[in-house]
């Protein structure tokens, strides 16, 4: 069935449904990551945003409908959209004949409309779950993470040789794939100690060449989603990935990244959430500034220019090319402990990792 033009209006189309089933933890190297969705098996059939409700009815009869104001997390990927509502396991929807891009729009706006119906106000935040007015995090032991801090300064893990041998991997691929890799900035990774990268997240190939540029190892916060699949799940959480959950405010992925700065290690974690649609840099999480606002360690900005050019979301494989990483100056950023505090910071903390992450194109 043909979309409706705007992307505020009503319509349907076809597509296929996968619901979590379950929830798993997930283990590596001795250490407890988190826990991951699974998602069932696919059901084909039509999805409709009506006024106030967003309706699916399967091929086979099967119906469901869900009000526009149960909906507390929407997400797109590259062919799909992850759908959390109240009282529901996450969903994602494959569309087959449209743009999961177009599909985010169309529902932040009709749940937007939906909102000021009910007389709840303008939706401000999607990401990580819809809300009409600022969500600030409680307050974590902040005296407690200082000393584990503390404790990780004068430390510098080693990398064990898995993280080594796939480090090299990476560059002898894209090396040998006929693309060209330019580095600078390194002199800015600290020798000692913990620290924060923050990148600009342009396609997958960030999330390879990065840590295989560094000197040092570096655990990477990834979506949840992306630890399903049986080998690439378990090679990424041996290689220092660890998960988030990308539908709610997620405490245990804060823990992880606190203890890695308590053993010296550095952490990468891209602002954005996902990778840019157009080559430029999205709004940025706020619960990333909020963590550079808290810890008192080298916050690195990370920009990659070439990246979306190589190898843009829609593609299936990357093209050869030029790919330039560099590493800036550790930024001075306020150090702030109470959560009022970072709250008044928050906004001037985001543009300034957002500029200095900016590619050179844009």
């Amino acid at each position: 069935m043909a979309l409706l033009p705007d992307p505020g209006s009503t319509g349907a189309a076809r597509c296929t449904i996968r619901e979590s089933v379950r929830d798993w933890p997930l283990y590596a190297n001795g250490m407890y990551l988190g826990r991951i969705e699974k998602l069932g098996p696919e059901l084909e059939g039509t999805l409709e945003l009506r006024r106030e409700t967003l309706c699916f009815e399967a091929a086979k009869g099967e119906r469901f409908e869900i009000p526009l104001l149960a909906i507390t997390a929407i997400q797109p990927s590259s062919h799909a959209l992850q759908i959390k509502a109240k009282n529901r396991p996450v969903f994602s929807v494959k569309f087959t004949e449209s743009s999961s891009k177009l599909w985010e729009e169309r529902l932040q706006r009709a749940i937007t409309e939906a909102s000021i119906r009910a007389g709840h106000g303008p939706v401000i935040e999607f990401q990580p779950r819809v809300c009409t007015k600022r969500i600030i995090a409680k307050d974590h032991d902040r005296f407690r993470a200082r000393g584990q801090i503390d404790a990780g300064r004068n430390k510098r893990p080693q990398m064990p040789g898995l993280c080594r041998f796939c480090c090299w991997l990476a560059r002898a691929l894209w090396k040998s794939y006929g693309g060209r890799l330019t580095v600078e900035g390194l002199e800015h990774i600290p020798q000692m100690g913990p620290f924060l990268v923050l990148p600009n997240h342009q396609s997958y190939l960030e999330t390879m060449l990065v840590p295989a540029v560094l000197p040092r190892p570096i655990y990477a916060m990834a979506k949840s989603t992306q630890f399903n699949a049986p080998f690439f799940g378990w090679l990424m959480a041996k290689v220092f990935a660890f998960p988030v959950r990308r539908f709610e405010i997620d405490p245990q992925a804060v823990r992880f990244m606190f203890r890695r700065f308590g053993e010296g290690y550095g952490v990468m974690i891209f602002i954005e959430g996902e990778r840019t649609w157009d080559g430029r840099v999205q709004l940025a999480r706020l619960g990333v500034a909020r963590a550079a606002l808290q810890t008192d360690i080298p916050v690195i900005p990370c920009r990659v220019d070439g990246a979306f050019d190589r190898w843009p979301r829609w593609s299936r494989w990357p093209q050869r090319g030029h790919v330039r990483i560099t590493f800036g100056k550790p930024l001075d950023l306020p150090k702030v402990g109470t959560r009022g505090e970072r709250e008044r910071y928050l906004e001037d903390c985001l543009q300034r990792i957002r500029e200095a992450i900016t590619p050179q194109r844009q």
